[in-house]
């Protein structure tokens, strides 16, 4: 299996590549929080999984009553492995929702499709072999010109598991064949293909701020990831709402 360390690829300068997506790869999303949670009944339950870097409990300014979210950064990113692998999650009586914090600039459905771009002249057969390094594929497509038979550089990889795809796409930007090539969600794969590699892409973009108003979203502002509340921390601010 690949090492999702990111090292060394996964943070890009400038445009939505500013984004320290090792750091991504070590956070996760609790969902589903009862208003009295308190933070060592977050700490009690998750640090089976590792060591916990930080805890970022959003709870409202008034009340102190949690807002019903959190975000937990492990110090490594095999304890997120671990904590998707462990689901479901049961915290304060109430089953939780566990995620990945996933980027902003990434769709925040849950689906086990990526759109793969800028891929280099290859066959599905190929592509199956790279991408089962990161998890069990089940259908890859590598769309050609009907014409000429040439690649048209886009294709799509289907998964067994959402989890896979949503770390591909922290990454973003890989390397296949000596080439980089970028991942996304493709939650409509026939609007995704229909306007060839190009139009793919454009609609593509237009899915990419469906998760605005999503408290899992991972926004960056400023070169740095961001939620903004009151909630402080070295590198996050947090705002859902």
């Amino acid at each position: 299996m690949a090492q999702w360390n990111g090292a060394g690829r996964a943070k890009g300068k400038g445009g939505d590549d500013d984004v320290d997506r090792e750091l991504i790869l070590r956070k996760i999303f609790i969902g589903g929080v009862k208003p009295d949670t308190q933070d060592d009944q977050f700490r009690e339950l998750f640090s089976q999984f590792g060591e916990i870097e930080e805890l970022v409990h959003v709870r409202n300014r008034e009340t102190k009553m949690s807002k019903g979210f959190a975000f937990i950064t492990f110090v490594s990113p095999t304890a997120v492995d671990k904590c998707i692998g462990a689901k479901p999650h049961h915290l304060n009586g109430k089953d939780v929702d566990v995620k990945r914090a996933v980027p902003k600039d990434q769709s925040q459905d849950k689906c086990t499709k990526i759109f793969v771009g800028g891929l280099p002249e290859t066959d599905e057969a190929e592509m199956k072999r790279f991408f089962e390094t990161y998890g069990p594929v089940t259908q890859t497509q590598y769309k050609r010109d009907q014409t000429t038979g040439r690649g048209r550089g886009f294709g799509f990889v289907t998964f067994e598991e959402w989890d896979t795809v949503d770390k591909l796409v922290i990454l973003k930007h890989i390397e296949y064949n000596g080439k980089k090539i970028e991942c996304k969600k493709a939650s409509d794969a026939k609007s995704t293909e229909g306007g060839g590699g190009g139009g793919g892409q454009k609609n593509m973009n237009q899915g990419q701020h469906g998760g605005q108003g999503n408290p899992s979203v991972y926004n960056q502002q400023s070169n740095q990831s961001s939620y903004s509340s009151h909630s402080s921390s070295r590198s996050a601010n947090y705002k859902p709402y």
